[in-house]
């Protein structure tokens, strides 16, 4: 075969269309070699390492995994999807693997204490914004690094180590060498100062060829670089010659690291107010307890904020928004979620996420709750293995913290975490063996106590023969 030059192609890759029709970016060697070389002593990796390989081929996250075990000597363990969403720590330890990187999404619903049991000393974040409760709760048994990066820019372009105590915890680092980061505003396109958001724009030897056979969309994404200096060497001119117009919203920080706001994209116009949906998810990522959220705009143009909760309530969600954003700026609704929606990627799936009006129906059809839902489940079972399956659904809930709950409560209501939902899966594979199909995503396909039940009942006993039968065997 022919020599391979760093000006070759190394892949094309499309991008996810989050932000319109997708694209197909052209990466060379010679980016991909430089992103390696630059995070490499960072990473630090030997021979006794295993990287666990969780990224899709379509993401380009699983380029940093496999070439950068490979350049380092290390070794890389690739698993099957269902295997690390039924159960990631178990994934960990029967590959025996040391590092793997995750978007945030993913990682909310692991637990930081088992993975370092299992063998985890490093963990990787990127792909979407990571919120400090993660960070603190990981950093306390593993390094952890966060990385930033559009596919445009060879996977990674700023990245730190991250800290515990981190004086600036919503930062995604600094440029990796020989690349130059600059905050434009979009308006005359002149630089910025410290602490005021613009656009991210990124020169230097990483940036993709173009679009496939787009090349008017190359030419307005991928322009010339106006900020270099006359007394800049030409080498360096060459280098640093065209930019990427990234399309995110960032500022400097006091150290002269960045910090990512969201997607510019992102802003919309309602009620004749502009609106930064992802200004209001971050808001809401400074409550203590708040584990995720994300603001959208329906169809029905109505504002509306999911959050995940770890111990806050939607009382201080709302209170916090109310304090720290204008009126207009606070959403209509705000809906608790035990977690988000992913999709293949790890990435939010915004698509998946629930209607707002079928969560209001439910909450607005509650029951009367002089009789709580594991009384009345107790006295109104329609024959003898209802009985069992209802008994044995209660010491589940219960073991895993749910003590008072009405039977339309969603799980997050009802104070059930990310980890208590893997708990219950678990739990309930245990009670009820192959009897009943249990998914990684069985309690968000079923999120509330009585569609749970029926799915349940309905797998056991869809006659009255195998009710009978199901009787004997889990008695």
């Amino acid at each position: 075969p022919p020599p391979v030059s760093p000006g070759d192609l190394c892949y094309l890759l499309y991008t996810s269309g989050s932000t319109g029709r997708p694209k197909g970016v052209l990466i060379q060697h010679t980016g991909v070699v430089h992103m390696v070389e630059a995070i490499a002593p960072v990473y630090g990796l030997s021979h006794e390492d295993r990287y666990l390989l969780v990224a899709s081929f379509t993401f380009d996250a699983s380029v940093e995994g496999i070439w950068l075990s490979f350049a380092m000597g290390a070794s890389l363990a690739i698993p099957s999807t269902s295997e690390f969403l039924e159960d990631f720590a178990a994934t960990v330890a029967r590959y025996r693997c040391t590092l793997t990187f995750a978007t945030p999404s993913l990682m909310e619903l692991q637990s930081p204490e088992l993975l370092a049991q299992a063998g985890m000393k490093l963990l990787s974040l990127g792909g979407e914004a990571s919120p400090i409760t993660l960070i603190r709760k990981f950093c306390r048994h593993m390094r952890v690094l966060n990385y930033y990066g559009p596919t445009e820019v060879s996977v990674n372009s700023t990245g730190l180590v991250c800290h515990e105590d981190m004086r600036y915890p919503s930062s995604i680092g600094w440029p990796l060498k020989g690349l130059r980061c600059y905050i434009v505003d979009r308006m005359n396109g002149t630089l910025l100062p410290i602490g005021v958001p613009g656009e991210l724009c990124i020169s230097g030897i990483q940036l993709a060829k173009g679009y496939h056979r787009r090349p008017e969309e190359t030419s307005k994404s991928f322009v010339r670089n106006s900020f270099l200096g006359e007394h800049e060497k030409k080498e360096a001119q060459v280098a640093y010659a065209r930019m990427y117009k990234t399309g995110d919203l960032c500022r400097w920080l006091p150290d002269g690291s960045i910090e990512f706001l969201g997607r510019i994209d992102h802003q919309v116009k309602l009620r004749g107010h502009r609106i930064e949906l992802e200004e209001i998810a971050h808001r809401l990522l400074h409550v203590e307890g708040v584990q995720d959220a994300v603001a959208v705009v329906t169809s029905k143009e109505a504002l509306v904020a999911y959050v995940v909760p770890d111990t806050a309530s939607i009382q201080d969600c709302k209170d916090h928004l109310q304090k720290t954003l204008p009126s207009y700026m606070v959403p209509t609704v705000l809906i608790p979620l035990a977690a988000f929606p992913l999709t293949s990627s790890g990435k939010l799936n915004k698509a998946a996420l629930p209607e707002p009006a079928a969560v209001l129906e439910f909450k607005s059809n509650k029951r009367d709750n002089s009789m709580s839902w594991f009384e009345r489940l107790q006295n109104t079972p329609e024959n003898q293995q209802q009985g069992v399956i209802r008994t044995k659904l209660k010491t589940v809930l219960v073991a895993a913290g749910v003590h008072t709950i009405d039977g339309d409560t969603t799980w997050a209501d009802a104070g059930l975490t990310s980890l208590g939902i893997i708990a219950v899966q678990r739990q309930l594979g245990r009670e009820f063996g192959d009897a009943v199909a249990v998914s990684s995503t069985m309690l968000f396909d079923h999120p509330t106590p009585n569609a749970l039940l029926a799915y349940i009942e309905r797998a056991l006993c869809p006659t009255e023969d195998a009710c009978q039968a199901a009787v004997h065997q889990h008695q």
